[in-house]
């Protein structure tokens, strides 16, 4: 379809604009003027002058979505940058040619952090940025919000930080840039308060849409029928469109096909474009009721919707809905997207007309939905309370109202102010006192006050929904499992365990998944690997039902991926791992997921350390260091894990020499807290006085870090095996043998329950076979001993796991999304 020449000097003048230089453009007009399909034409026209273009557009029934906006512009469009990440990653290192450049950047980062923006982002906003950030490094770049009138009310929020902190995204250092607001001024704006503040706290030029002229009207009329009517035709049908293109085309179509009465009076034009899409459907026979239900189930989840979705709710075959998607879209009452499996309706003018006919008898339709919606998106919890509010199921929606506060809590570190307003009305004191102590927890967490967190947890008494209960024992777990691993969170897991085993939580996947999740990596803390592999199978499968449909599904697999060597050998994790680095790092247009990115690639490196595969895993760390410089505004979580891995790789692929290694960690752990993650890195640090010929200073690093928090009831065996181990090595170099024998027998069960136990066994039995023999050897040669005598055990991974000590390569095994 062409545009028509008013929406023709519309682009004109946009483009002049853009070409001078205007930063901050908004377009106003009545509905059905054409913005949409203007700026879509601005969008292909500024694309062939090679601006970088994207599109973001608002949706009225989607305010219950949080960042909807953001996230179809970004993650789901189609973009020809495609990169393979693992092919190209190591690229990013040059950005830091010289290893002196990395290791100050490394001392001056932990130090100051790497947050320069006191901006206090929630991950799904950080991630936007950093996407963001990638699309637009190119110049000449337009930012298109259309419909914001329609956004939710954390995509405006986030769009007003956009523009008041430019530098978060460097916009003022763009050679050229603009940004095209559209408002249509006849439609009611969901969030009136933070849209007028976005557009008056910027300088627009403003550019008024208008509606199509008479004259215009007349020769358009005439070019799409070739056919001449009188000035009083003329005026009837100018007034019956009344500016609305969509229905300017459907009385094009009717007077077509000789089918338009000129007598038929109409209140407005909804009401005739109603009666034309009734009279049309009605010619489908006997399909045409069919049609019709699907169309206004369609209405109600929004001007897009997924084929899966209404095929879910309509209860109809697959063959059934392509078929009715294949008529609606031949009357133009529908169209295809850029995105698989996605329709849209062709205006919004007509999903309404379908809606205005749910809405006589909602309450079986919303009662579909909101089941629908139960099965294929189970965490859309805010929409499914608004759709129990419909059904007059108040009770219901009290509790999905207070499952999306926490997850609010959980994800955006806070609960909207708007969504407090909504629900209170429908809850008592003690559900607000719920809220309120799971607040208070979630703060704690966020701080790493895990202790303070679980206490107050443990004040919310269980009197709620065992659904609304699960999520504070969802925390409770993941509070318990920053600490070691010992016989009181043993009896904790194992209770929770055997509530995941006998309870579905009424039927909601998304806690029961999460619930899950966690007793997982509870049990491979505790070593109880084979327990562990049972959850992650029952929780895999729930997954799989949802992964064509439902991306928290398949962001939830991919993140049981990149966890997977904390119950799976390096065989297996290291297929696994890969897998979840590719799927966050390697979308159509860059990078999925920065946060679980940046974590995937520490656990990447891991897992080449531990393949052997020692220049690979240091060109990588050192481009997690690059991905931090850029994102200076984003938190990564747990930085040192990084760092140990680059020293570890660095050194042995002989990058690094010990100084630099023992001065890297020293200043880590100066930044560092008494947590039980120091025994790993104070170990590594004591490998390397060892090997620079002090083992005395080796032993006593190592055994006074252990006095601080080490428990020997300890179940994970990782703690354990690095200070007996390392000690041992020790106390050997320093002449007392028969300690050292008597710490190496006492570990020998533990080596073989490990994982890669056949290798930890091996090296254990190895060690005590050279102290027994008198193998004489300094600390700097000891590293290599276990070669002399077993060059090759199983394959690569001996290269690291035949090393003389007992190095950790540490992995990020939290499933936070």
């Amino acid at each position: 379809m062409e545009l028509l020449l008013y929406q023709s000097k519309v682009v004109e003048k946009l483009i002049n604009r853009i070409h001078e230089d205007y930063h901050y453009i908004l377009m106003t007009g009545k509905s059905g003027s054409g913005k949409t399909f203007t700026l879509k034409q601005l969008e292909t026209e500024l694309s062939r002058e090679q601006y970088q273009v994207i599109l973001f557009e608002g949706d009225y029934e989607y305010d219950d979505r949080e960042y909807y906006p953001f996230k179809k512009a970004l993650f789901l469009r189609e973009d020809s940058t495609k990169k393979i990440i693992i092919g190209g990653v190591a690229e990013a290192s040059k950005e830091i040619p010289v290893a002196g450049n990395i290791i100050s950047y490394i001392i001056k980062s932990l130090v100051e952090k790497t947050t320069t923006h006191n901006l206090f982002l929630n991950n799904e906003e950080q991630n936007i940025l950093a996407k963001l950030r990638q699309i637009i490094k190119k110049q000449h770049v337009v930012l298109i919000f259309d419909n914001i009138h329609w956004w939710d009310r954390r995509s405006l929020q986030l769009l007003k930080l956009i523009l008041t902190n430019k530098e978060i995204l460097n916009l003022d250092k763009l050679n050229n840039f603009s940004i095209v607001f559209s408002v249509t001024a006849d439609q009611p704006a969901l969030h009136t308060d933070l849209m007028n503040d976005i557009i008056h706290n910027v300088n627009c030029e403003e550019i008024i849409f208008p509606a199509i002229g008479l004259i215009e009207f007349k020769n358009a009329l005439f070019n799409a029928t070739l056919q001449s009517f009188s000035d009083t035709q003329v005026n009837l049908l100018y007034n019956l469109v009344n500016g609305h293109l969509q229905v300017f085309f459907e009385v094009i179509n009717e007077i077509n096909n000789h089918s338009f009465d000129f007598n038929a009076t109409y209140e407005n034009n909804k009401q005739y474009l109603s009666t034309v899409l009734e009279k049309r459907l009605k010619e489908f026979g006997a399909d045409s009721t069919q049609i019709l239900k699907a169309l206004e189930y369609a209405s109600i989840i929004g001007i897009t919707f997924s084929v899966y979705e209404l095929r879910n709710i309509t209860e109809s075959t697959e063959n059934e809905i392509k078929k009715i998607i294949a008529d609606t879209s031949k009357l133009t009452i529908t169209e295809q997207t850029e995105t698989f499996d996605y329709i849209r309706f062709s205006h919004d003018i007509i999903r309404e007309i379908f809606k205005t006919k749910v809405e006589k008898y909602h309450t079986d339709y919303y009662n579909s939905l909101a089941l629908c919606i139960k099965e294929i998106k189970p965490d859309q919890y805010l929409r499914r309370a608004r759709y129990s509010i419909k059904c007059l199921n108040t009770e219901n929606a009290v509790t999905l109202y207070m499952l999306e506060a926490v997850k609010q809590m959980r994800l955006y570190g806070k609960v909207l102010h708007t969504i407090y307003e909504e629900m209170y009305p429908l809850t008592n004191s003690t559900q607000r006192e719920y809220l309120k102590l799971m607040q208070e927890a979630y703060n704690l967490y966020s701080k790493k006050e895990y202790k303070k967190a679980s206490s107050t947890l443990n004040l919310i008494l269980d009197i709620f929904p065992v659904e609304v209960l699960a999520e504070r024992d969802i925390l409770k777990i993941r509070c318990f499992s920053k600490t070691m691993a010992s016989n009181e969170i043993q009896d904790i897991i194992v209770r929770a365990n055997d509530i995941r085993k006998n309870n579905t939580f009424n039927g909601e996947k998304d806690i029961w998944e999460r619930y899950s999740q966690v007793v997982m990596i509870g049990f491979a803390h505790l070593g109880e690997i084979k327990l562990a592999r049972e959850i992650e199978s029952d929780t895999l499968r729930s997954l799989s039902e949802r992964l064509n449909y439902d991306d928290t599904a398949n962001k939830r697999l991919n993140i049981i991926k990149r966890v997977s060597n904390s119950i799976h050998n390096i065989d297996v994790s290291a297929v696994f791992v890969k897998d979840a680095f590719v799927y966050f790092g390697n979308s159509l247009s860059g990078i999925r997921d920065i946060r679980q990115y940046y974590i995937c690639l520490g656990n990447y490196t891991t897992i080449l350390i531990n393949q052997g595969a020692f220049e690979e895993a240091y060109n990588i760390a050192v481009c997690g260091f690059e991905i931090e410089r850029n994102n200076r505004d984003i938190d990564f979580p747990r930085i040192q894990l990084i760092r140990n891995n680059y020293i570890l790789a660095g050194y042995l692929s002989k990058n690094l020499n010990e100084d630099t290694c023992i001065q890297l960690y020293e200043d880590m752990l100066l930044e560092m807290p008494i947590i039980s993650e120091r025994l790993f890195y104070n170990s590594n640090l004591s490998i390397f006085w060892a090997l620079k010929n002090n083992p005395r200073k080796a032993y006593d690093i190592l055994h006074n870090e252990a006095l601080l928090h080490y428990d020997m009831q300890e179940k994970e065996g990782l703690y354990q095996y690095r200070v007996v181990t390392n000690t041992a090595i020790y106390q050997y170099l320093l002449g007392k043998t028969d300690a050292a024998l008597q710490q190496l027998d006492s570990i020998k069960d533990l080596t073989k329950r490990l994982i890669n136990g056949s290798y930890f066994s091996k090296k254990n039995d190895l060690l005590i076979q050279l102290m027994k023999s008198g193998t004489v050897s300094t600390g700097k040669e000891w590293i290599k001993v276990l070669f002399a005598i077993q060059p090759t055990y199983q394959d690569l991974a001996w290269k690291y796991f035949g090393l003389g000590y007992a190095f950790m390569a540490v992995c990020n095994w939290d499933m936070s999304e």
